[in-house]
């Protein structure tokens, strides 16, 4: 059965889009310089892993695609804290705390990655729903998903553990 391009995206419920717009809207503004708060760093990733959950949940994941997703997101978090500890420049005291932070596309492309697993994952099950069950594929993507959504935790961390290393050395510098 062929579908085509057009009536895959027309068929594509109106929340995704409008999801996916909001999503790269704030990965757009984290490709800039910016002043955050304090759960600046965090708010996005937090968005992406809430999603990744639901993703689980509406997709009856198995027990076995859930431990791997988890597991993959916390070997994520471990690879993406490095990362975010370049992006600080400085930290403004408060209150409220204020995180200068540099811009960085990873975010962005990490984002769309992300998205098109699960749009082409959703996309599959519809086209093709016997193939698309099939284990090493789950597997495969709940994995990747789960570790790229990984390193966006580990990056908003890392930034958060910067600022408080900072934070640190300013109030104990002479």
């Amino acid at each position: 059965m062929s579908h085509s391009a057009l009536a895959i995206v027309s068929h594509t419920p109106v929340y995704v889009w409008f999801l996916l717009a909001v999503v790269l809207l704030r990965a757009w503004q984290a490709t800039r310089p910016r002043t955050v708060g304090l759960a600046g760093p965090i708010i996005l990733p937090a968005v992406v892993v809430v999603l990744g959950v639901v993703g689980l949940v509406t997709t009856h994941a198995s027990t076995l695609e859930t431990a791997i997703w988890l597991g993959a997101l916390m070997l994520g978090g471990l690879a993406g804290r490095p990362l975010g500890h370049h992006l600080l420049l400085r930290v403004e005291g408060g209150p409220p705390l204020r995180l200068h932070l540099r811009g960085s596309w990873l975010v962005f492309a990490l984002i769309l990655v992300i998205f098109a697993l699960r749009y082409g994952m959703a996309v599959f099950d519809a086209v093709a729903p016997a193939t698309s069950h099939l284990p090493m594929l789950r597997l495969g993507e709940v994995a990747i998903r789960g570790t790229l959504s990984g390193v966006l935790i580990g990056r908003g961390l890392g930034v958060l553990l910067a600022a408080r290393a900072l934070r640190v050395r300013l109030a104990t510098a002479p």
